[in-house]
């Protein structure tokens, strides 16, 4: 008996943001003008070393890109018709998730060339329960591809 080997790949890759030109940004915005000079005034360069600018602020969570990821895959059972007529292939599906990681909708992306298989694909990719990405430290919601390989 043939086992089905299956795994989850995502669509579309997390986004990197560079923020370090932004918070230099509003360091600069933010900080007060310079007094004037007054007559008599002592020179401000000669009153001690300059401050230091403000580190940049870290993220709230310690991961704040991840990607969506199977946390309990099914394992699709292979249909007894098909296995007897010695179908193989690998199923793609898409998986619509919530920014709670629930299955909102899945759809064949990608067919093996059988109905039943990609069936078997489809049950399971709708029964496996996932945990949604994450970006900039927040649960949003996304589609991925599930994909199994039946050999």
């Amino acid at each position: 008996m043939m086992r089905p080997k299956m795994h989850l790949i995502q669509q579309h890759a997390p986004q990197q943001h560079d923020t370090s030109n932004a918070v230099n940004v509003a360091q600069t915005i933010g900080e007060p003008a310079p007094p004037e000079a007054t007559p008599g005034a002592q020179d401000q360069s000669t009153q001690g070393p300059p401050s230091s600018p403000a580190p940049t602020p870290k993220p709230a969570c310690s991961a704040p890109d991840v990607p969506a990821k199977a946390v309990d895959p099914v394992t699709p059972d292979e249909p007894e018709p098909a296995r007897d007529q010695g179908f193989t292939g690998t199923a793609k599906i898409r998986v619509d998730l919530d920014q709670t990681g629930r299955v909102v909708g899945a759809s064949v992306y990608s067919s093996t060339g059988s109905s039943q298989l990609d069936q078997a694909a489809l049950q399971a990719a709708r029964e496996s329960r996932y945990s949604p990405e994450e970006t900039d430290c927040k649960d949003v919601p996304g589609s991925y591809l599930f994909t199994v390989q039946f050999q």
